[in-house]
């Protein structure tokens, strides 16, 4: 009997083999990240549209107290509570990121927001107030509901509050 190895039938089947095994590999993989980027998009759609539709907010004065305190008077009109603030604070010199945290600002409530900067209060020029949400049990910042007070290049300040 005359031995030669691997016939090249068992070879031909060894072949499509591996390129159904590559196939199907690819196809898994790709299924995973397209089924990823599609929830990605369809959350990241809901959000803008729940904040888009139901978050608006009225920042209706801004004035300092004292040298590190600033007031924001935020009015909610929109059909969403909002859970929360993100306040920017901005002076000729530098800026400022604060998370205020606010009991909940449901539709038509007013609330003194009261923000603790380290620089002088006196000095704000500018800010800005992102309201945010409860989606999906994170807390999320509307960046599309942004509400401004004061010039930035501007070099007026807020003013002093009244008592």
């Amino acid at each position: 009997m005359d031995k030669k190895g691997i016939s090249s039938i068992v070879s031909v089947i060894f072949v499509i083999a591996i390129g159904v095994l590559i196939t199907v590999s690819v196809f898994s993989v790709s299924d995973i990240f397209f089924n990823k980027v599609y929830e990605y998009s369809e959350n990241t759609a809901e959000k803008d549209v729940a904040c888009f539709q139901e978050v608006a907010i009225d920042l209706q004065k801004s004035c300092y107290l004292d040298e590190s305190h600033v007031n924001l008077y935020i009015a909610s009109n929109g059909i969403r509570k909002v859970d929360g603030f993100l306040v920017r604070l901005h002076s000729k010199d530098s800026q400022v990121n604060l998370d205020k945290e606010v009991s909940g600002l449901n539709q038509f409530m007013i609330n003194n927001v009261k923000a603790t900067w380290d620089n002088k209060a006196m000095d704000v020029n500018y800010v800005e107030v992102f309201p945010q949400i409860n989606f999906n049990n994170k807390l999320v910042v509307c960046s599309n509901a942004k509400k401004a007070f004061g010039n930035l290049n501007s070099l007026n300040t807020i003013t002093k509050c009244s008592s």
